[in-house]
């Protein structure tokens, strides 16, 4: 979750986010007070206005400035026209170029161009003068210039020049058309059907099987969670390590939450995990693949001490990255973060708080040394460059944003042991950063030559094989097209930039890369046939991979492949980071955050976690769907080549049609365990076996799900249960973008079906969490001899499907959460706990039910969980004993017991 633009004081950016008018004010002291240019003769093509005077702008979150302040920026209205019809065969663009006098003064200055709705549709960060802003595939209509003071303490005059142009479509360079390259892709896994979040991140471990994701909770909920795959991706569930039973706070006492990032140590098979903070930053390791973790708060902070002003003054840092290093054995921590600027008048304690200088921070701590020893030391982070008291050293401090870090553990040449940072240069040039801990100059930068012309919008990313080469990968912030830029120097000299998303993906955002053996890459991103700019589009956006086995060759070839069955979002995306907080319209959907990740697995398989936000749980509004918080998707290659070329193709994985049936496995509950902060025992009465699905002539569903428990009253409960605890089997899908339910739930006896779809639980800002209400008209029956639970839902209940039609991502699970009609309970601390879920399937026309493996995975070694510094549950204010932790295991006593009870006396 970048802040694009620079922050500044944190009471401020609250303020803003909270109390912020979500509208513009155009009071332009600008000469003139407007201009108007346009196209095919609709109007002169070029105008000119001069500025008013600004100075540094304070405002936290950078052009849209969510109000202009008199002083900090300047707005100036625009009135593009063109002939009737004429955007039809048109792509039409603005052009604005700012002038003013930064000779020697160091000064620069934010430009945007806003729409009618107030939405940023391009800007320009931290610019000196002739810079140029182009905003391409435009509408006629009433836009506004937005130029912020940015650094400067006396007042700056500017000018502006505004040039409307436009190309015909037909002009336009074609789109390469690839072939798909045999790559297909599982069904979409859902990482949890209660957590909505963005930006998901994904790490795989050496093992083969286990999958790690962790989606953006928020920092508002001072919560992150950590889901677990055991079985590659099929299904997965939230760790008891970090997420207490509550559902709310984490295990440690670090404030934060958010922005988390994951790496795993190839030879350990140890999991980091990273979150969001502002004075300090959580990290965490485990050794036992998420059983339990060792835990650190002061990740962040330069100075540690207990004397007054010894705490460091990193004031908000921003996107962590995690990399680890194998050749020089340690784990990397880089993020931005700020310098605070030197006292001036008016300051408090001698420190400027109103102005922040951001730079990149490059710390380090050790590998362990063996699998099963990572701990507290593994958290101990020293600094790569120099510091001073009370001052942190940035390693880096010509940067506007970072990607990710990526580290050569693999190559023989020159570059093994290099870790490489994508970087967006402040010079709007898009290159690396080379950091070697053991290198006369430990940290080196290269740019790509001419990248400057395709600045980077939202994060570069960076790539390295197994040969050393250097990929770097970006959507320019015009065009909106995928970039590659290949390096066989360690980026010291870079080939052509080529441009290599592929039709019909004619507008695209967020890419990531990741690369295998010598020249295989995989490229990942969001893309739509429709050309608009994405403040302004409403797609429908495709999630894409492209693949090239030759990519470090002079001509390299590519295949291309949509990775999911349906859209994974139908809105506007808006670019502005933070700043989209403030737009309360389409155009200011953030649902999707800043980026998805693509990594592979130890067979070179790809691994992909994204955003699917296609699913009309937000509002609706004239144009369509309004923003709809997003779920955490995962799929992963079922077929093609992998990036190891000993492998060949990958084996191929199930695309499972109108049912699943797995076999024997553990079932281990999560989140129940608070005393050896480790999953519960195995509880069977809660396991899955199998779940089909069909649509009725009258299009009515109808589900039935098989337990592995045909005696579910024989399992004991242990004492002390919460009494108001029970246990649902819910089956979700998605039809026509929306999600819909058929759930089943036993409560004394009695029970009860439901149907329908989805409600949402939110906190302040934003959807934080999915419930599935026990209400809508439903039916069914529990077969104790056949442990086959069946439910029925009318059509009118789930959107009337059509026989014939597909249902997407059919998911069955049983959870347990504390009985719904508790006075006590509708908190957004009583959330669910899933015990265990199925493989997700389609419900198609043709096609049978699948059988697809499902390895019984044994408990990970436990370890008691470690804090640093000193913390307690209590610290966090939870009492460990008074949770409703145990409530995994209640599904023995209550969920359906009651139901085979009866059975068994209907038998008799």
């Amino acid at each position: 979750m970048p802040r694009r633009h620079r922050p500044a004081l944190l009471g401020a950016l609250s303020l803003a986010l909270i109390g912020g008018a979500a509208g513009l004010v155009v009071a332009s002291a600008a000469t003139p007070a407007a201009v108007t240019v346009g196209v095919g003769g609709a109007a002169p093509a070029s105008a000119a206005y001069q500025g008013k005077a600004v100075v540094g702008n304070d405002d936290p979150l950078g052009p849209p400035s969510p109000v202009c302040t008199p002083t900090g920026c300047d707005q100036e209205a625009v009135t593009l026209k063109a002939p009737a019809g004429f955007a039809d065969k048109n792509n039409i663009s603005l052009s604005m170029k700012l002038t003013f006098d930064d000779a020697g003064s160091g000064n620069t200055l934010d430009m945007a161009l806003l729409d009618s709705s107030g939405a940023d549709v391009g800007d320009k960060i931290e610019v000196g003068t002739n810079t140029v802003l182009t905003v391409n595939n435009l509408s006629p209509g009433s836009y506004t210039i937005e130029v912020d003071g940015d650094i400067a303490t006396t007042p700056q005059a500017y000018a502006v020049s505004v040039t409307a142009s436009s190309v015909t479509k037909a002009s336009e360079a074609p789109l390469p058309v690839y072939k798909t390259g045999g790559l297909t892709f599982s069904r979409e896994t859902v990482a949890s059907p209660f957590y909505l979040g963005s930006e998901p991140n994904v790490a795989a471990d050496p093992d083969g099987q286990t999958v790690y994701e962790s989606p953006i909770f928020g920092s508002t909920t001072n919560t992150s969670f950590l889901l677990r795959s055991s079985d590659g991706g099929q299904t997965f569930n939230a760790l008891s390590a970090l997420v207490p039973a509550t559902g709310l706070g984490k295990e440690d006492e670090c404030e934060g939450g958010g922005d988390s990032d994951l790496a795993t140590d190839a030879f350990s098979g140890d999991i980091y995990m990273i979150d969001l903070g502002t004075v300090e930053v959580p990290t965490r390791v485990s050794h036992d693949r998420g059983a339990t973790f060792a835990s650190s708060c002061d990740a962040n902070l330069e100075n540690p001490g207990s004397g007054a002003g010894q705490l460091g003054i990193n004031y908000l840092p921003d996107r962590q990255w995690l990399s680890t290093d194998l050749v020089h054995k340690v784990v990397w921590y880089i993020y931005r973060d700020g310098l605070l600027a030197p006292p001036s008048p008016g300051t408090v304690g001698g420190i400027d708080v109103s102005k922040q200088l951001y730079g990149e921070y490059l710390r380090y701590a050790p590998l362990a040394g063996g699998a099963g020893q990572a701990g507290a030391s593994q958290l101990d982070f020293a600094s790569l460059c120099t510091t001073q008291t009370l001052v942190a050293t940035p390693c880096i401090d010509d940067v506007a944003i970072a990607g990710n870090a990526i580290s050569d553990n693999y190559s023989t040449g020159p570059g093994r042991g290099n870790t490489y940072l994508a970087m967006q240069r402040a010079d709007n040039s898009v290159g690396i950063a080379v950091i070697n801990p053991t290198a006369a100059q430990h940290v080196v930068e290269h740019s790509v030559p001419g990248s400057d012309k395709l600045t980077p919008e939202l994060f570069p990313t960076v790539a390295v094989d197994h040969a050393g080469n250097v990929y770097l990968s970006w959507v320019d912030d015009t065009k909106y097209q995928v970039h590659l830029a290949v390096s066989h120097d360690q980026g010291k000299t870079w080939g052509p930039t080529m441009t290599v998303n592929g039709a019909p993906a004619k507008t695209t955002i967020m890419p990531w890369i990741v690369a295998g053996d010598a020249g295989r890459i995989d490229i990942v991103y969001y893309g739509t046939a429709n050309p608009k700019n994405p403040t302004s589009n409403y797609g429908p956006w495709n999630a894409y991979m492209i693949q090239s086995l030759d990519a470090a060759s002079t001509k390299p070839h590519f295949a291309q492949q949509v990775m999911t069955d349906r859209p994974n979002h139908i809105d506007p995306i808006c670019l502005s980071g933070l700043g989209c907080t403030t737009d309360t319209s389409p155009a200011g959907d953030r649902e999707l955050g800043d980026f998805f990740k693509v990594t592979i697995d130890a067979t070179g398989r790809a691994l992909v976690s994204f955003n699917d936000g296609d699913n009309q749980l937000g509002t609706h509004d004239a144009t369509g769907p309004g923003p709809s918080p997003s779920f955490a998707h995962f799929v992963r290659q079922a077929s093609g080549p992998s990036l190891y070329a000993s492998v060949g193709d990958v084996r191929t994985v199930a695309r499972p049609t109108n049912g699943v049936a797995v076999g024997a496995h553990a079932v281990p509950v999560p989140l129940v365990d608070q005393v050896s902060h480790g999953p519960g025992p195995d509880t069977q009465a809660l396991g899955l076996r199998s779940s089909s699905t069909s649509i009725g002539s009258d299009g009515s569903v109808t589900t039935k799900v098989t337990l592995a428990k045909s005696d579910l009253a024989a399992a004991a409960a242990p004492p002390g249960l919460p009494l108001d605890t029970v246990a649902d089997v819910l089956v979700r899908w998605t039809y026509r973008d929306k999600i819909y339910y058929l759930q089943a739930q036993d409560v004394a006896g009695t029970l009860t079906f439901a149907s329908g779809e989805p409600g949402t639980l939110n906190d302040v800002l934003a959807n934080k969490f999915v419930n599935y209400p026990m209400s809508g008209t439903a039916s069914g029956s529990w077969d104790a001899k056949t442990s086959t639970l069946t439910m029925k839902a009318p059509g009118s209940a789930v959107g009337a499907p059509k026989p014939g039609s597909t249902l997407y991502s059919v998911t069955a699970y049983t959870y347990v959460h504390p009985l719904a009609d508790n006075p006590a309970s509708g908190r957004l601390t009583d959330l669910p706990v899933i015990a265990d879920s199925l493989p997700a399937y389609n419900v198609e026309p043709a096609g049978t039910p699948s059988t697809v493996k499902h390895p019984h995975r044994p408990h990970p070694t436990k370890h008691p969980v470690v804090h640093q510094p000193g913390g307690s549950l209590a610290a966090t204010g939870i009492d460990p004993t008074s949770l409703w932790a145990a409530l995994g295991l209640v599904l023995a006593s209550l969920g359906f017991a009651a139901a085979a009870r009866r059975a068994r006396r209907d038998r008799s």
